[in-house]
């Protein structure tokens, strides 16, 4: 059964320029927030895994001379 309403694809031209700009400033903002928190998590994994295997090096130095 088709929907008795039809949506318009022009909407957006239809709203006032402030709406436009404050619905398009929006979007800038959670699209800045969203790649700064997308480039901590990469900072963060990439620091976590020189560490990790930074202690394992350490680990296997210290039996090393431990042994010896």
């Amino acid at each position: 059964m088709p929907p008795d309403v039809e949506w318009s694809s022009e909407k957006a031209d239809d709203e006032p320029m402030s709406t436009r700009f404050a619905r398009w400033r929006h979007n800038q903002v959670l699209l800045t927030l969203l790649t700064v928190a997308a480039l901590l998590v990469a900072v963060a994994v990439i620091s976590g895994t020189v560490l990790f295997f930074q202690s394992r090096v350490n680990i296997r130095e210290e039996k090393r001379t431990s042994n010896i």
